[in-house]
């Protein structure tokens, strides 16, 4: 009789380890490029977020640029969210409202393309913008876009 541990696929016990390790649920790392499933990159925040008041809560973090959880700080100033897609699970219609942050975020969507970005102004320092998606049938969800802010230097003539 043949021990089991050698009849599964390697593939399969790299594929645990990485999610084990990485603490996210299998299924996020599983998933088909084109699911509707929402990204959190709290737990990879650099630097201290405010603990949210009872009354606001942050959702999901999400960063600066779409996509990264690598990336978190923009130059201060006037400042657009690079496009990055926004979607519903059982394809209902969306609408995206800023809720408060920081500064005043300007928000758009590109409905045909299902993707939106929002416009505001970084200051220096720890930016919050907190934003509440819902869709036709009323299920909402509240995401917080955090980045930080970098001093913006004068240029240098030598």
């Amino acid at each position: 009789m043949q021990c089991l541990w050698f009849r599964v696929n390697p593939c399969v016990l790299a594929l645990v380890f990485v999610a084990v390790c990485f603490g996210r649920p299998f299924y996020i790392l599983a998933a088909e490029p084109n699911d509707c499933i929402q990204s959190d990159y709290s737990r990879v925040v650099p630097f201290p977020i405010p603990a949210a008041d009872v009354n606001e809560p942050y959702g999901s973090i999400l960063g600066p640029v779409s996509g990264d959880p690598n990336a978190w700080e923009v130059q201060a100033g006037t400042w657009k969210r690079d496009w990055s897609r926004c979607c519903d699970p059982q394809n209902d219609a969306i609408s995206i409202a800023a809720l408060g942050g920081t500064s005043a975020a300007e928000v758009q969507i590109d409905v045909d393309a299902s993707r939106w970005s929002f416009a505001a102004v970084v200051v220096e320092g720890l930016n919050l913008w907190r934003f509440e998606t819902r869709d036709d049938k009323g299920a909402s969800r509240i995401v917080t876009v955090v980045a930080w802010g970098r001093k913006n230097e004068p240029p240098v003539l030598q």
